[in-house]
């Protein structure tokens, strides 16, 4: 793992009967996510799925110093203890690490 920037990638299902679950994590894990130093990017709403077949509600981008930062946050035992509540608020859950990506550089082979 290289120490340059990265991005955490979320797509997410919001189960809006679960709304004291998302309010539990979303006020817990923020200093969490802050502390490792996580800077949000952007928080989107799903308008429409193009292609596939995902049920996603919600994206949300942060970035991090680092693909270090990010596991930290996921060790981290407070994080830990909000994955029910996680869980609980999104049934459909996917977390990607990312770095920036030059699709030149493929088409050059």
């Amino acid at each position: 793992m290289s120490d340059s920037p990265r991005y955490m990638l979320v797509t997410c299902t919001l189960d809006t009967s679960k709304l004291a679950d998302f309010k539990h994590y979303v006020s817990h894990a923020r200093p969490i996510f802050a502390a490792n130093g996580g800077k949000p990017v952007g928080q989107f709403a799903t308008e429409a799925t193009l292609f596939g077949d995902a049920e996603t509600t919600h994206v949300i981008v942060m970035a991090f110093p680092s693909a270090q930062a990010i596991h930290a946050v996921f060790a981290d035992p407070a994080y830990q203890a909000l994955i029910p509540a996680r869980t609980a608020a999104f049934p459909r859950l996917q977390i990607l690490i990312s770095s920036d990506f030059d699709p030149s550089s493929l088409m050059a082979s």
